[in-house]
């Protein structure tokens, strides 16, 4: 008896491994399709296009923003951060700029010549990582808006948005002019950021390779490749330019509609239609009657 039950057990296991198998196959399956179907869903590329969202907002800088930091944490030119939260925007005790959209905007060294700045600390790039990489051979459509620091002496032409893989994380000097990357969106040369007021809008489209993970955004030209204009000499002998930047997104241009899952609602109730609010969406969609 005891032998036969050994052997019924036996018998009654394999089909439960054969169970215990599938049900793991199934799990793996739905956890790619739920990957897979988030991924077919996002709309703008750019974690936190708007610099809204932060982990900590009492001082410090751009780190403490979700989705962006410097180049290297570890090297030289931070970046501030500027938010209504820490009490700099729209006032920070030397100049004046209301966000273009919402509570908060980014703030970098965009051009700053040696001798008045040193060669390791005259540019700071703003990095963003992407909620995911862009697919291959798909059009985006990336904008951002830019303005001028009031205190900045000269308006310069050279300054663009680069997409890149995770090779980024080779870069150690960040904050001097990165001339070997191509920004695949670049201001027009001759172009000049000179608005100290109003917010302007930096457009452009790219076909991506699949391998891009990170955005860079920033002035990529070297010195003397970098058009200036005189716009405030009262700020000389200070040499430099300083740049804010707002609502910055890459998107899919052949985005399908998407009017969000199925949901019931009874007679009285709400209900939200489309793609979750995200910076760049709603300028992006029109709706008809």
């Amino acid at each position: 008896m005891a032998t036969k039950l050994l052997k019924n057990s036996s018998l009654q296991g394999k089909p439960g491994i054969f169970i215990i198998k599938n049900i793991k196959r199934l799990l793996a399956f739905y956890v790619l399709f739920q990957t897979i179907n988030y991924n077919a869903q996002i709309a703008n590329y750019v974690t936190n296009g708007g610099f809204e969202d932060y982990y900590d907002c009492n001082g410090g800088n751009i780190n403490k923003l979700i989705g962006w930091r410097t180049i290297d944490s570890s090297s030289s030119g931070t970046l501030p951060l500027y938010n209504v939260c820490n009490n700099n925007v729209p006032f920070d005790g030397y100049n004046y700029q209301k966000p273009f959209v919402g509570k908060g905007f980014g703030a970098a060294t965009f051009f700053c010549p040696p001798p008045y700045c040193s060669f390791i600390g005259n540019r700071t790039y703003f990095r963003n990582r992407l909620k995911a990489n862009l697919k291959q051979n798909k059009t985006y459509c990336v904008k951002l808006y830019y303005n001028v620091r009031d205190r900045s002496s000269y308006g310069i032409d050279a300054f663009g948005i680069s997409f890149i893989d995770n090779s980024i994380d080779t870069i150690t000097k960040g904050w001097i002019p990165l001339t070997f990357l191509n920004p695949q969106i670049q201001n027009v040369s001759g172009n000049y950021a000179i608005d100290t007021l109003n917010w302007h809008l930096l457009s452009g489209t790219f076909v991506a390779t699949g391998n891009e993970k990170n955005i860079l955004i920033g002035n990529f030209k070297s010195d003397a490749a970098t058009g200036t204009v005189l716009i405030n000499p009262t700020s000389l002998p200070n040499v430099g330019l300083d740049m804010y930047i707002d609502h910055v997104s890459c998107i899919d241009v052949d985005l399908p509609a998407f009017a969000g899952t199925d949901k019931h609602i009874i007679p009285g109730e709400t209900l939200y239609l489309g793609r979750a609010r995200d910076v760049g969406i709603d300028e992006a969609c029109m709706w008809y009657k």
